[in-house]
């Protein structure tokens, strides 16, 4: 198989697997440390503050991953399976819809701009 796609394949399991570790975090059947463990997690990836600035190459956005990747493995391994498997399923499912919201809305995005640089270019021009 080439590296490409199993890189690619890596990526999307280990999306889903963090959409499910989030919907797992409301689950009651969950104990309390992956929910924190998942909290902290997410806290640190929208945090501005980092281990290594972004603005050195490369170790800046490592790092983000690294601290990421660590939170997602603990939380998943504190998480009983026959919970976690049953918000992967959800997850998998969900993600698709997902991908193609996000598509739906880059090109709303896309319309809305060309109609606003064709608007201008007519009252400018």
């Amino acid at each position: 198989m080439p590296l490409l796609l199993v890189w690619r394949l890596r990526a999307l399991a280990f999306q889903r697997d963090a959409y499910a570790l989030l919907l797992a975090a409301f689950d009651r059947r969950v104990p309390l440390a992956p929910k924190l463990v998942t909290a902290a997690t997410l806290l640190y990836t929208l945090s501005p503050a980092d281990l290594l600035p972004d603005v050195v190459p490369l170790l800046g956005l490592a790092d983000d991953l690294g601290v990421v990747a660590l939170g997602v493995a603990l939380a998943r391994g504190l998480i009983p399976e026959s919970v976690f498997e049953r918000h992967r399923a959800t997850a998998a499912r969900r993600v698709r819809s997902l991908r193609l919201l996000a598509l739906l809305l880059v090109g709303a995005f896309v319309l809305w701009l060309v109609t606003l640089v064709g608007l201008g270019w007519l009252l400018l021009g």
